[in-house]
């Protein structure tokens, strides 16, 4: 782990981090031990391994992937009809 550091105008605890080429800082922490315990954590979440989508590449098919697609993204789209025309087709 990279050593906690304190912020010299503000006098809060800060960590950086980086994983998978990805650099993360955090800052606002008042004591050492706690940058150290949300370092850990969001490391141990960062380097979990994620959950494959429904039941896994083996059990779905096209039909439900692309089901589960529309359910989760075409709410929130301008042209959510156009797009589930397109998903039907």
């Amino acid at each position: 782990m990279a050593m906690p550091f304190k912020e010299a105008g503000s006098g809060q605890w800060s960590f950086r981090l980086r994983i998978k080429s990805e650099d993360i800082y955090r800052t606002g922490f008042n004591t050492e031990a706690e940058v150290r315990k949300a370092h850990d954590k969001l490391k141990m979440q960062l380097k979990a391994p994620g959950q494959p989508a429904l039941d896994g590449p083996w059990k779905n098919t096209l039909g439900d992937a692309l089901i589960a697609y529309g359910m989760s993204h075409l709410p929130g789209l301008k042209s959510a009809d156009q797009e589930s025309r397109r998903i039907n087709r």
